[in-house]
């Protein structure tokens, strides 16, 4: 009873932290957008933040209704797992020009230039 008790309060924590970090990351990559030259397709990344809270509100209303399934955890991890693999998948390249210095031009305008050849875009 005891572990139960422990994994539901740690689920619930999970879900705190899940809704932060969803939020966070929509607000970055729409502000970034905005404001600098970070291009990440909206097409793609919308949708899959709305599939993402919805996601984190099924789980919500699932810890709700059956609060001493044992399944919740792994369920939570593996959708969580595929929705930041997706995720990556489609801003992977874009999140990496982050991390170059802002004077370097040159090598962002070639990664820029080898994504598109990768992608098959422009």
């Amino acid at each position: 009873m005891e572990l139960t008790q422990n994994v539901a309060a740690w689920l619930g924590w999970l879900s705190r932290v899940r809704f932060f970090l969803i939020t966070l990351l929509l607000a970055l990559v729409l502000v970034l957008g905005k404001t600098s030259q970070l291009e990440v397709s909206t097409r793609f990344f919308i949708p899959l933040m709305i599939l993402w809270y919805t996601m984190a509100i099924i789980y919500t209303i699932l810890m709700r209704w059956i609060p001493a399934a044992t399944w919740h955890g792994g369920v939570q991890m593996v959708i969580d797992l595929f929705l930041v693999t997706c995720l990556i998948y489609l801003t992977g390249t874009q999140l990496f020009y982050l991390a170059l210095p802002p004077g370097d031009h040159r090598r962002r305008h070639h990664l820029l230039a080898q994504s598109h050849v990768h992608r098959g875009g422009p």
